[in-house]
């Protein structure tokens, strides 16, 4: 049976082309670890590393390619940033459609939390942000986009909140990058997590995060070890990208993200306008089924992330696969607090994200699948 992928918002299929050459490439040729052996392969080690560094700053609007940390997903990352840059008595403002990647953190170290509430898409009520914040507020903690609803966050008007009251800006971009545009440095925003498997077609168990130089150079780190650099002492290491880097990296992984984000740069607004166009087919035919759509109308407004509600979600989403061998996925998409604010608690919806790559046919089989099984059903 055809493989028709429909969960891009979990993570990316087709990976960028080429990907899997250059992955093979390095196992077999290249493996070397980065400050440590004396090799001519670990300085091309090194180049691909900051070539990623610099795609990334110019990706995300940043300037300081050495306060950039690597770590397998962006979960990890936004629990440096939770962990490293908060405190059990501060308190931060977040979305009412955060991913249990904040949420669980959050809750772990008994931070205290105020939630935006949202409209019935999916997206920030700005106005309602600023009544939230206490004497004992240290940040806003941001997802960019919804991995429920798709709905993409007001985040210029949410910094703007934050900043006037002098308030760190923490961003999740799990569903947004790079298909919506997120610069730091106009934004205001301190510290941002990244995947790498998800938008920027790399592969698992690549991601990171972005964090002002000043606040990297200060932030306690999550895991500390061997950096290969100043090994006389038994501190962390006072100089970046080391202080950020414990331990060997998944070079293997970020050779192939470094090759995925420069393919992504030079490919960007066709990736956009094919996602966008696929998104807009898509929920234009789930309308002429009558069926209600969790999120944003507007094409524009929204991310590959489609959800509808039905009984019995994970009926169809079996159904899909074993009929029609449709992948999507259904439950609750680790994010009950948008389910909750979107009232799809607890029965959650079923996702279908379709991407760049995705066929205009196969969007149309998806389409009589749906039909099909709301007439059997």
């Amino acid at each position: 049976m055809r493989r028709i992928y429909f969960d891009n918002s979990a993570t990316s299929f087709p990976k960028a082309p080429g990907l899997g050459a250059v992955l093979s490439d390095y196992i077999e040729n290249s493996c070397v670890n980065i400050n440590r052996t004396e090799s001519n392969q670990a300085f091309e080690n090194f180049e691909f590393l900051y070539s990623l560094r610099q795609n990334l700053c110019k990706l995300f609007g940043f300037e300081n390619p050495e306060a950039i940390g690597f770590t397998p997903n962006v979960t990890y990352a936004l629990n440096w940033l939770i962990k490293g840059l908060l405190k059990k008595e501060d308190h931060v403002v977040v979305t009412s459609v955060e991913h249990n990647a904040v949420m669980r953190p959050l809750v772990q170290s008994g931070i205290s939390y105020s939630q935006i509430p949202c409209d019935s898409a999916g997206r920030s009520i700005a106005k309602k942000a600023e009544e939230l914040i206490k004497e004992n507020t240290k940040a806003f903690i941001l997802s960019a986009a919804s991995n429920v609803s798709g709905a993409i966050q007001p985040l210029d008007k949410l910094c703007k909140i934050a900043k006037k009251h002098g308030l760190l800006v923490i961003v999740d971009t799990a569903q947004a990058a790079p298909y919506v545009d997120i610069n730091m440095k106009k934004l205001g925003i301190d510290a941002l997590g990244f995947t790498g498997h998800k938008g920027l077609l790399g592969p698992h168990g690549t991601g990171g995060f972005l964090l002002r130089k000043d606040l990297a150079l200060s932030i306690d780190p999550l895991v500390s070890g061997g950096t290969g650099s100043f090994s006389d002492l038994l501190e962390i290491p006072p100089v970046l990208p080391d202080r950020l880097s414990p331990g060997t990296e998944n070079l293997a992984g970020l050779c192939g993200l470094s090759y995925s984000v420069d393919y992504v740069m030079k490919n960007l607004d066709e990736l956009r306008a094919k996602s966008t166009r696929n998104v807009r087919l898509f929920c234009e035919g789930l309308e002429k089924l009558g069926i209600r759509i969790i999120g944003p109308s507007s094409s524009e407004e929204r991310t590959e992330a489609v959800s509808i509600n039905c009984t019995e979600v994970s009926s169809m989403s079996a159904f899909l696969l074993e009929e029609y061998g449709i992948e999507t996925r259904a439950g609750l998409h680790c994010s009950p607090c948008a389910h909750r604010a979107l009232s799809t608690y607890p029965e959650g919806t079923i996702r279908f994200s379709p991407g760049p790559f995705t066929a205009e046919e196969e969007i149309s089989i998806c389409l009589t699948a749906i039909e099909r099984y709301l007439t059997i059903k």
